[in-house]
């Protein structure tokens, strides 16, 4: 009796081990699958969207290096030497908002948990934010202070970054298609080329807004605006919710 007894006791206690370690190992695959299927389709989509680009403009990425280097005649290397058609920029401005969404969704997630309508919201927030807030920042310091068309070779700065940093969300996608556990290197190197690719965008606009000869307390005015202020209202934000 007692023998059976024990006999039962352990069966039951191995079967609610399994049972813990199923759930367990089925929650831990369902987060992991379910953003690491969301980046095929992604790298599917903008492998698409590359290829498009690629049949209109060969020479797109040569055009897009050749623009984020020189620090002179960006308009004339955009629109005369080596133009790009609307359908790739189109292109690349989706595939940079597709690709850099999908990796920005799992560091939400994977931070801050936040997940389902809210993460991405704020997944495909940031990408557009990126894209469109400088234009719509410089487009209103054209109209606060009456200086006309001194911003658009930053507006074009901006574009081609974004456009460029298209083409590295490709890149990281593939890695982690590849290798899934390698997604903190991803992540790792999305925050740190986000970060390069801003303070060489302020760099680049510093040089031709003086270029330009705009005034120095125009430029100071709008870096602390339009590029400081709204950095210190995340990070305050995030500090108070998070830290």
């Amino acid at each position: 009796m007692y023998n059976d007894f024990m006999s039962l006791n352990y069966a039951l206690h191995t079967l609610i081990q399994s049972v813990d370690k199923q759930d367990i190992r089925l929650n831990l695959v369902w987060r992991a699958e379910t953003p690491y299927q969301w980046a095929i389709y992604s790298l599917f989509i903008t492998f698409v969207l590359l290829t498009i680009a690629r049949i209109n403009n060969p020479f797109f990425i040569s055009s897009l290096a050749k623009s984020l280097y020189k620090n002179r005649n960006v308009e004339k290397i955009v629109f005369e030497e080596l133009p790009l058609s609307l359908i790739t920029n189109f292109c690349l401005i989706s595939t940079f908002i597709i690709s850099f969404s999908i990796i920005t969704s799992f560091l939400i997630s994977e931070n801050f948990k936040l997940f389902g309508w809210t993460n991405w919201m704020i997944a495909i927030g940031i990408p557009v934010y990126l894209l469109l807030a400088p234009q719509l920042y410089l487009t209103l310091v054209e109209l606060t202070t009456g200086e006309k068309n001194f911003s658009k070779e930053i507006k074009l700065t901006n574009r081609i970054i974004c456009e460029f940093l298209g083409l590295f969300g490709v890149l990281f996608l593939l890695i982690w298609i590849f290798d899934p556990y390698v997604h903190w290197f991803v992540s790792n190197l999305t925050i740190y080329l986000l970060a390069i690719t801003y303070f060489y965008r302020i760099f680049r606009g510093f040089i031709f807004a003086f270029s330009k000869g705009l005034p120095w307390y125009y430029i100071i005015l709008y870096f602390c605006t339009f590029e400081l202020l709204p950095l210190y209202i995340v990070f305050y934000y995030l500090s108070r919710v998070y830290i």
